[in-house]
């Protein structure tokens, strides 16, 4: 069973998460933030910069979502590949994620630019436990 640990800091788990337009193969590693609170993934405008590679980059539409601080807000909608990357080093690579809508975060912290929600944690076997987070790999 693959799995991945992941240190608590300052009581919040960060991880790196791979995001692409549509292939895992080429996703690219952002700063992400575990949130068991939220239901809907999310992903900054600097996530889009990067992936859109100075083009336009289309939303797949708009709505009205809850973000930080409970105030509503319209905002778009970009359907991309989002997932974490497990492995061992007798084995390529494995990736759990999903292709679908992800919201543009209308106020982001300094430090992560992909919010994880349960969309995607519910994939996973999670455990957090003294200072640390397991994620199991479910195939």
């Amino acid at each position: 069973m693959l799995q991945r640990i992941v240190d608590i800091e300052q009581a919040r788990i960060i991880t790196d998460v791979e995001v692409s337009t549509w292939n895992p193969a080429e996703a690219i590693a952002f700063r992400g933030l575990i949130d068991t609170g939220t239901q809907q993934s999310g992903i900054s405008q600097d996530v889009i910069d990067a992936l859109g590679n100075g083009s336009d980059f289309v939303p797949h539409g708009f709505e009205s979502v809850k973000g930080i601080g409970g105030r509503r807000r319209r905002t778009p909608f970009y359907t991309l590949w989002m997932g974490l990357r497990f492995g061992r080093e007798d084995q390529t690579h494995t990736f759990g994620g999903l292709l679908k809508p992800f919201w543009l975060m209308p106020e982001v912290e300094d430090d992560f630019d992909v919010l994880v929600g349960m969309d995607l944690i519910e994939r996973f076997a999670v455990e957090i436990d003294n200072g640390a987070c397991t994620l199991r790999f479910r195939s």
